[in-house]
């Protein structure tokens, strides 16, 4: 999609952050929310082609574009489910939308220091991998932190039927020892068993995962157990664990019981339970899987650091379409640690200590309900998304007051301000969404006029909802001149346009033809100039009137060669003689100027000529005002 491109009428499109094998991720400002997010398109490489129009997304022929489809089917499936999980520890999917022939997720956008110079600086997100790859492995209490919110989430998701698939250090993401489940990547479905590589991460992956799709029954929560405790070893051991391929020919991984006495016993029995090969030797659930943990795990607090959550949903695009992105985040102390590929062999480099975790508040002083007409909206406390939808509880808050914001799509924010929370007591706040979108009604006169808005895919309807900005009219009916013109949209808006009525005009114009022409007869005159010379051996006066003489005649001929008669020569003006031997030798020359009057007979000849014939022309009534926006009242519709 090109900049510019409103996307449902809200979303523009500002730029193209990155494609992978299954997509496109773009950055665009939400006109409704007025705040950046982050757009993924569905497009599969090799299964589908963009169209002339650069928008319109469509199948190739053959097989594979029926693989297109069912994969489009599955990604709107899972985006489906994945809008009604709500859970600290899972990234929350904003809105998902069907245009162009394909489907899109909307996510927040992480803001960096160049769109937003108010942005937080301190805020420093890892992935599980990048961290081991920098300090090798986490120490008990850092693993306390991570595993009961990672093994809740999977149970949430498991709950609403659905698999994970893909659970694995880099997606993971921590931010202030909080650690949040990332890409749920349905996109990785769209070409059944030919993106098997895409579904399949050494190490991680159980046997059952590497497959073909016709067997795919076969995969169920116990696959997921798999891969949490394969993340698991490598943050206790600090070496991945050999490919599941590999351990079944010949399992090298030796059992974690026994021998890392600085960590839980019973935790060491439950990652080892989660790594069995057989998926049904193995926990068939999560629950099934906890109770190999008999002695409790100390909880980290649960006071929620929001700013995971907004953290990772861009993460979730970027990781799904395998591109590689790390936000332009500013360093708090320490220079960032850049991340590095952990090796393929299960061998490590050297291990360093990881820093101590912070301790963590344990007590539970209040609670917080929030509720909102319509539900859906997204909570924010205190200026951190929350990730969670209302109707939401948040059971474990400190003491203290808090700003509750509300985020829906259609609908304006919506804030309080200092909410107090008060120990072992729960608040509740209602909040009613006032639409942010306005309506727009448009009538026409005459009736029955076709009303198109250039600048979005919806058709007008009226009544329409649109979001603030300015849109283009066209307007048109047959007999009636088109219209077009900006509109303004700030509030409800209801106007009429009064169409101009074309009418034919006729006029006279000058046209030009060919004829015959008759040239009456005239008389012309043409200056010519004659010379002549005559010899005499007498004297000057006979050579002199001889030559004249002669210069009579020469004229009158080259007249009557013409078809005319000529003016009589003045003999004596015209003469020259000089003696140039004695009298008995003189030569004179003659020559003048003279007039041949030709008389032109009448005759015909081509010619051109003008004549004014009507015209007609169809324009708009002169006496029609020029057509602009009434506005009408409509009340409170």
């Amino acid at each position: 999609m090109n900049r510019g491109f409103l996307l449902a009428g809200r979303y523009a499109i500002d730029e193209e952050l990155g494609q992978g094998g299954f997509g496109v991720v773009y950055r665009a400002r939400d006109r409704v929310a007025d705040e950046w997010v982050a757009i993924k398109e569905y497009f599969p490489s090799g299964l589908c082609h963009r169209s002339s129009d650069g928008l319109t997304v469509s199948p190739v022929t053959g097989e594979r574009g029926g693989l297109y489809r069912r994969g489009l089917e599955r990604f709107l499936e899972e985006a489906r489910t994945l809008k009604r999980l709500s859970h600290p520890n899972i990234v929350a999917l904003r809105d998902y939308l069907e245009f162009n022939g394909t489907a899109y997720l909307v996510m927040p956008f992480l803001v960096d220091a160049e769109l937003d110079p108010g942005a937080n600086p301190e805020v420093r997100p890892w992935t599980l991998k990048s961290y081991l790859a920098e300090h090798g492995r986490l120490t008990p209490a850092q693993l306390q932190v991570l595993v009961e919110p990672l093994i809740g989430a999977l149970e949430h998701v498991h709950a609403h039927g659905l698999l994970h698939r893909d659970v694995s250090p880099d997606n993971i993401l921590i931010v202030d020892d909080r650690p949040v489940l990332i890409d749920f990547g349905a996109a990785r479905y769209a070409a059944g068993s030919k993106t098997l590589s895409a579904v399949v991460k050494d190490g991680y992956s159980p046997p059952e995962q590497y497959e073909e799709e016709g067997e795919e029954s076969r995969q169920g929560p116990y696959t997921d157990i798999y891969a949490l405790s394969a993340t698991l070893y490598q943050a206790i051991t600090g070496k991945r664990p050999a490919a599941a391929t590999r351990r079944l020919l010949r399992d090298p991984l030796q059992p974690l019981s026994g021998q890392y006495p600085e960590f839980d016993a019973d935790l060491l029995a439950m990652v080892d339970a989660g790594l069995v090969l057989d998926p049904q030797q193995r926990p068939q659930t999560v629950a099934e899987w906890k109770k190999k943990q008999e002695l409790p795990i100390d909880r980290p607090s649960s006071a929620v650091h929001w700013r995971a959550v907004v953290l990772a949903l861009l993460l979730v695009a970027l990781g799904a379409l395998g591109v590689k992105y790390l936000p332009p985040y500013r360093e708090r102390a320490p220079e960032v640690p850049s991340e590095r590929s952990v090796p393929e062999t299960i061998e490590t480099p050297e291990v360093r200590s990881a820093p101590t975790a912070r301790p963590q508040p344990r007590v539970v002083v209040g609670a917080l309900t929030v509720r909102s007409e319509p539900p859906g909206a997204t909570v924010t406390l205190n200026g951190q998304s929350t990730g969670q939808q209302t109707p939401a509880h948040f059971g474990e808050l400190a003491e203290g007051k808090y700003d509750v914001s509300l985020v829906l799509q259609g609908y304006k924010r919506w804030s309080r301000s200092g909410v107090e929370i008060r120990g072992n007591a729960s608040e509740l706040v209602v909040a009613t969404l006032e639409s942010a979108t306005h309506q727009l009604w448009i009538e026409t006169e005459p009736e029955g006029a076709a009303i198109v808005l250039a600048d979005i895919p919806p058709r007008y309807t009226p009544g329409m909802r649109l979001a603030p900005g300015t849109y283009t009219i066209k307007i048109t009916k047959s007999g009636y001149q088109d219209f077009n013109a900006p509109l303004k949209i700030e509030a409800d808006t209801s106007v009429r346009v009064r169409l101009c009525r074309m009418i034919k005009k006729q006029d006279m114009i000058e046209e030009r033809y060919q004829d015959t022409c008759v040239v009456p007869q005239r008389v012309r005159s043409e200056l010519m100039r004659v010379e002549a010379t005559a010899r005499s051996g007498w004297s000057v006066e006979s050579a002199c009137e001889k030559a004249n003489e002669k210069l009579e005649s020469v004229a009158d001929q080259k007249c009557k060669s013409m078809g005319g008669t000529h003016a009589p020569v003045d003999y004596d003006d015209h003469c020259l003689c000089e003696d140039v031997g004695g009298l008995a030798n003189v030569e004179c020359e003659a020559a003048d100027y003279v007039f041949c009057r030709i008389t032109q007979p009448q005759s015909s000849e081509p010619c051109t000529r003008t004549r004014s014939i009507p015209h007609e022309t169809i324009v708009p009534d002169p006496s029609c005002p020029k057509p602009t926006f009434e506005l009408l009242e409509r009340g409170n519709q």
